[in-house]
């Protein structure tokens, strides 16, 4: 059933569609390129309208109703229009559908999870893409360092290269009860032919549920951090002022190649940001990273329920905070006076608040959906959504009303236009202003976008490369025309055989060069160089692009180098001829001869530098550096937590 309506004098000039035959609630999916063909295609799914679902075979062979459903909507050129049809799968509630080319063929796969998963009828784990629009599930080994199996069903993940080997990596959380509770909360990394090491799975000690984890670079030194929130069942919650919080927020900083453990993997730490700068602790709502203020660093929007402890113990407030990052590990909140704390999101769903260039200027907006306890203009109580305007420093300057829903999953669909931003929500909706009668409930609502279409960014210039055995540096400069908060996403071809060492989320070569398969920021986030380990010996093409605030790509800039024996630019030291040891109040360095240490914050911020002879000990304050010894035999370079 569509209806075609017009808007109220908040949105004037544009128009709506609502289609209640393929709503869902507690929505998850993905705007991605399933079929090759340089359009992005449209896949959701969650509890279907009256909970009439689809009709699927449990494990004995007997057909079931679930109260799920999926769709997708792909691309027709042939039609100029999308044809709407089952997906294949069912997705379970409030899903996590992520999306990344786990096989380095050229198409994009995805994992799924979802707070269904306990459901054994809803599907759990890798799925590979045909190139067809179908999918292919593939079954996967998880295993702790020890070689244990690890009991492994989220409820949220994202992807991310954590080690930076080319391979897709996962950060996940939850749990689930199977007679005996199992948490899920670990980085999984890849280790090729599908097998994943579960990795830090004592970092997370709270049972989340109602979660939310965003994987992002933070501070800028190439190695993905992450963000993580979520209802800490059980009582497992952290303490604040002898009270178990309920609701959990947290940051979590990647210490990159240079500090690892005995196996060689990365560690994690988390950052003390709550206590000393009054950001709350968050659950059942959402999180999205970008640059909001265009100053080169990635800041953090989240909202949620607040525990809040000067109140009783399940007495919850709504917060919404802009968390702005300084680049040395400061996160200060940002007043917003246009966002109301009275819209309550409740969107533990992967999707549930976004940010997007909407208006084509260049800067990333929000979108925010959620129950409304008061409307801005005062009227009643309802579900309600709002497109949040950015100034182009981080403060949201003016909104507009669209439809909303809780639980929702909001996409945005090109309609045959690359680079078009429709508004396209998925949820259980009660929202008056846009719906009545039956087109009240689980609904899908389009919008169409008025405003300018985003203009294509220029591609990076002045591409280098560097080789240390088997370590490959990558550097490029920003584009004269790029703002601060543009990101970039890169890739690496052995010449011989074809095949990717990274998943990249764009066309490579021909036509298409450039056309995202996948409407999210670029794999080397804001960086302007990275650092890939354990590349095999060969002959390379590699490339970059610039992808802007709407998620456009540029065409990819390339180079090539070559990865053999003797091509090092500079001689590693081993452990034996240099040693740096973290000591209470700083670090001890011990060389042979005369030596320089230079020590940088994670930022990149020159702090200290000393020239010593065997032996010298340095006063640090606590934190995270980059420690840099450089001697008469080569260079080592060294990560330490104090």
């Amino acid at each position: 059933m569509l209806l075609v309506l017009g808007l109220s004098p908040v949105c004037a000039q544009q128009n709506y569609v609502v289609d209640i035959d393929h709503g869902t609630d507690m929505t998850g999916g993905a705007e991605v390129d399933v079929n090759n063909d340089g359009y992005l295609d449209l896949i959701w799914g969650g509890r279907a309208r009256n909970d009439i679902g689809r009709v699927i075979e449990d494990a004995d062979g007997n057909e079931v109703e679930t109260t799920y459903q999926a769709w997708q909507k792909i691309w027709n050129p042939a039609t100029s229009s999308y044809d709407v049809q089952e997906f294949q799968d069912i997705l379970g509630e409030r899903v996590y559908m992520n999306f990344a080319d786990f096989n380095n063929d050229g198409i994009m796969d995805y994992f799924l999870c979802s707070s269904a998963s306990g459901n054994m009828n809803v599907p759990l784990g890798l799925f590979l893409g045909n190139g067809d629009g179908t999918f292919t599930q593939q079954e996967i080994t998880v295993k702790t360092a020890e070689g244990e199996e690890f009991p492994f069903r989220p409820t949220a993940v994202d992807l991310a290269d954590f080690n930076n080997d080319g391979l897709m990596d996962m950060v996940a959380i939850g749990y689930y009860n199977d007679g005996e509770l199992h948490h899920a909360n670990s980085i999984l990394l890849n280790q090729g032919n599908f097998e994943f090491k579960a990795i830090q799975t004592d970092l997370i000690s709270y049972q989340l549920a109602l979660d939310c984890v965003r994987a992002a670079d933070l501070n800028n030194d190439g190695y993905p951090d992450f963000i993580l929130q979520g209802n800490a069942d059980n009582g497992s919650g952290p303490i604040k002022n002898g009270k178990t919080l309920g609701r959990v927020f947290e940051i979590y900083l990647n210490l990159g190649q240079e500090v690892i453990d005995e196996e060689g993997d990365p560690a994690f730490y988390a950052l003390d940001i709550a206590s000393a700068q009054n950001i709350y602790h968050l659950g059942n709502g959402n999180i999205a990273c970008a640059d909001f203020n265009n100053d080169g660093y990635m800041d953090i929007f989240a909202s949620g329920e607040s525990a809040d402890d000067g109140k009783p113990a399940d007495n919850f407030e709504f917060v919404h905070q802009m968390l702005i990052n300084d680049g040395e590990g400061n996160f200060q909140p940002m007043a917003q006076s246009q966002i109301s704390k009275d819209i309550r999101p409740l969107n533990s769903t992967h999707y549930g608040t976004r940010a997007i260039d909407y208006d084509g200027d260049g800067y990333y907006d929000l979108f925010i959906p959620g129950w409304c306890t008061a409307m801005p203009d005062g009227s009643a109580s309802t579900q309600a959504g709002f497109w949040y305007k950015n100034s182009g420093t981080g403060v949201m300057s003016s909104y507009t009303r669209i439809p909303g829903a809780s639980e929702i999953g909001i996409f945005f669909t090109e309609d045959g236009v690359r680079g078009a931003r429709n508004y396209f929500m998925a949820g259980g909706s009660w929202d008056a202003t846009y719906l009545t009668g039956d087109q009240q409930g689980r609904v899908v609502v389009t919008m169409a976008n008025t405003n300018a279409k985003a203009a294509r960014p220029d591609a990076p210039t002045n591409l280098q490369a560097s080789v240390t055995g088997n370590q490959v540096q990558l550097s490029w400069d920003a584009a004269a025309t790029s703002k601060n908060n543009v990101t970039y996403e890169y890739y690496l071809k052995d010449k011989a055989t074809g095949k990717m060492y990274t998943s990249c989320s764009s066309h490579v070569g021909g036509e298409l060069d450039g056309v995202r398969k996948l409407m999210t920021m670029g794999n080397a986030y804001l960086n302007k160089a990275i650092t890939l380990n354990n590349i095999p010996d060969g002959s390379y093409e590699w490339g970059v692009q610039t992808i802007n605030a709407s998620y456009e790509g540029s065409t990819f800039a390339v180079g090539s180098l070559v990865v053999g024996s003797g091509s090092g630019v500079e001689s590693m030291m081993s452990d034996d001829a240099v040693k740096v040891v973290a000591i209470a109040g700083g670090v001890e360095l011990q060389a042979e001869g005369n030596a320089v240490c230079q020590i940088y914050l994670v930022s990149g911020q020159l702090v200290n530098e000393v020239s010593f002879t065997d032996f010298a000990r340095v006063e640090l304050p606590s934190g995270c550096y980059l420690v840099k010894v450089t001697a008469a035999h080569g260079v080592k370079v060294q990560k330490v937590v104090l």
